[in-house]
C-alpha cells in the first residue's frame, strides 16, 4: 500500500540519515538499535507494509531480503503471549471478566497487596486452587496457537524401515504467504515467500504422570522452588507448571515476529466479528478488489469464542486508558499515546493494543519491547478532529524494537506504533516531503563543498 509503505520508507531514511527525522513523529530514535514492523489489513490479513532496521535484519543472511526481513526477525513475545491465554480465560466462567480486562490493561497487577506483578496470570494458567487435573487452559492455548499459525511442535515423525525417527523442522513456525486463485487455503511453505509467525513448544512439553493425568504444582509451592535456587524438584508437576507459566509470560524459547504479533491482533479482531481467522498473505489473486474482505462468517465459531475475542479486544482498548477507580496504574500504552498525540485516549479510543517487554534476565534480548495493535484510520481521524478523507482499511500493526538499554526509558515499541499511526493518517504529501528534504540536503552539502 503506497501510503503505508511510503511512511515506512521515510522512517528508514531517518534511521540512516538524521536530516529526515524532523518530518516524522517519533523523537526517541537515539537509543533504538533496530526495529521490525509489519502492517496488515486487519480484515483480511493482507500485508500492506514492512520495515526492518538494524543488525538483526542482517543476521543469518536476512540482509538479502531487505525490508522483507521483518517477516523473519524473531524475539521473545513477552506479555504479548497473554493475549492467547486471555482468549481461554475469557471463556472460563470461574474467571471474573472485569479482572481479566484490568489485568490486560496494566499487564499484571501493580498493587503489591494483590500479590506479585504476574501472580494472577500464573495462577490462572495452571488453575491454581482449582482441580488442576481438569485444567484446560494450556490445551486451549495450544489449539489457538495452531489455529493462528503458531507452531507448538517442531518435530515430525518419519517411519523408516519399521523404525520411527523424529525429524526437526528448520522452518518451524513459518507459513507460506501465497494464496491460490479461487482457493481459500494457503499454499504450503514456499521458499522466498514465507514468513515466521511464531513458536511455542513449551505447551507441547506438558506431560501426564504415571497415572495418565496431567497435573500441576500449587502456585505457592512452585513460587517457593522458583525463588530458592538451592531447592530442586524433579517432579513432573513442577516441570508442567514451569512450562505453562513460562508460556503465559512469553519466556523460555518462545518466539514471535512482527508478522506474528500483527496477525494475532488481526485474527482476534476477525474472530470477534464472527469471521474465521485468516493467515497473512503478501500476494493476492488477480481480479480481486484493492481491499477484499476475505473473511466469511463462520458457523463453526461458538458464541463463547466470539464473546471471548470481544472481551480481549475490550482489554486491549483499556491499555490506552488512564488509571481507573479501584485499580492501580495507567494502561501500559497510555503514556506513549499521550506523548505522541498530546492528549489522552478516552473510553471510545479507536486504538486497541498490547505491550510486551522482554525480561532483563534474557541477556540476548534485554531492552526489547513489542507492541501489537489495531487501528481504524477513519475513526482515528474523527477522534483527532481531523477532516481528512482516507481510503485506508483498518490496520493491524506489529512492532518489535531492539535497544541495548537494560532499563528502557519508556516503552519504545508502543511509542513507535503511535508515531506511525499519527503519520500514516496525516494529510502530509509524502512525495513532496522527500523531494523537499533531498533538495535541502543537496544544497547543504553544496554550500559546505563550496566554502572549502
Amino acid at each position: 500500500e503506497p501510503q503505508v509503505q511510503g511512511w515506512l520508507n521515510l522512517y528508514k531514511k531517518c534511521f540512516s540519515n538524521l536530516n529526515f527525522c524532523d518530518v516524522i513523529s517519533i523523537k526517541n530514535l537515539a537509543k533504538i538499535k533496530g526495529a521490525s514492523v509489519v502492517i496488515l489489513n486487519s480484515d483480511n490479513s493482507e500485508i500492506l507494509g514492512v520495515l526492518c532496521l538494524g543488525i538483526r535484519c542482517e543476521e543469518f543472511g536476512l540482509n538479502n531480503y531487505k525490508d522483507l526481513a521483518a517477516l523473519q526477525v524473531k524475539a521473545p513475545p513477552a506479555s504479548i503471549s497473554k493475549l492467547l491465554f486471555s482468549l481461554s480465560f475469557a471463556a472460563d466462567k470461574n474467571i471474573e471478566k472485569t479482572m481479566l480486562l484490568r489485568q490486560l490493561k496494566t499487564s499484571g497487577q501493580l498493587n503489591p497487596e494483590l500479590g506479585r506483578r504476574n501472580e494472577w496470570w500464573e495462577k490462572n494458567a495452571i488453575c491454581d486452587e482449582e482441580n488442576t487435573v481438569d485444567c484446560r487452559h494450556y490445551k486451549n492455548v495450544a489449539e489457538l496457537s495452531r489455529l493462528f499459525g503458531f507452531a507448538t511442535n517442531c518435530y515430525s515423525q518419519n517411519i523408516n524401515k519399521n523404525k520411527t525417527e523424529e525429524k526437526f523442522s528448520l522452518n518451524c513456525g513459518d507459513i507460506g504467504l501465497l494464496k491460490k486463485i479461487n482457493d481459500k487455503s494457503t499454499n504450503k511453505l514456499n521458499y522466498g515467500l514465507s514468513g515466521f509467525m511464531g513458536l511455542n513448544t513449551l505447551l507441547n512439553e506438558v506431560v501426564p504422570g504415571d497415572d495418565g493425568l496431567v497435573k500441576f504444582m500449587s502456585w505457592k509451592n512452585y513460587e517457593r522452588l522458583r525463588r530458592n535456587k538451592n531447592l530442586i524438584s524433579r517432579k513432573i508437576e513442577f516441570t508442567n507448571s514451569s512450562n505453562v507459566i513460562q508460556s503465559v509470560l512469553g519466556a523460555g524459547d518462545t518466539r514471535v515476529s512482527a508478522l506474528g504479533i500483527a496477525a494475532l491482533a488481526s485474527q482476534i479482531s476477525q474472530v470477534a466479528s464472527n469471521n474465521k481467522p485468516i493467515l497473512p498473505i503478501i500476494i493476492k489473486p488477480k481480479g480481486t478488489s484493492k481491499y477484499p474482505r476475505i473473511g466469511t462468517k463462520n458457523k463453526e465459531l461458538s458464541k463463547l469464542n466470539v464473546d471471548s475475542a470481544k472481551n480481549v479486544i475490550l482489554g486491549m482498548q483499556k491499555t490506552l486508558l488512564k488509571e481507573e477507580k479501584n485499580w492501580l496504574g495507567n494502561g501500559t500504552s497510555y503514556n506513549s499515546f499521550k506523548a505522541v498525540f498530546e492528549k489522552e485516549c478516552s473510553n471510545d479510543c479507536p486504538i486497541k493494543g498490547k505491550t510486551g517487554t522482554v525480561s532483563f534476565n534474557d541477556r540476548n534480548y534485554v531492552g526489547t519491547t513489542l507492541f501489537t495493535g489495531l487501528v481504524n484510520p477513519k475513526k482515528m481521524q474523527e477522534y483527532l478532529s481531523k477532516n481528512i478523507s482516507t481510503n485506508l482499511p483498518k490496520l493491524a500493526i506489529g512492532v518489535i524494537v531492539f535497544t541495548d538499554n537494560d532499563i528502557p526509558n519508556g516503552h519504545y515499541a508502543s511509542h513507535f506504533f503511535m508515531s506511525l499511526v499519527k503519520d500514516i493518517i496525516s494529510k502530509k504529501n509524502l512525495n513532496q516531503i522527500v523531494l523537499d528534504k533531498e533538495s535541502k540536503i543537496e544544497k547543504k552539502y553544496l554550500l559546505k563543498y563550496e566554502s572549502r
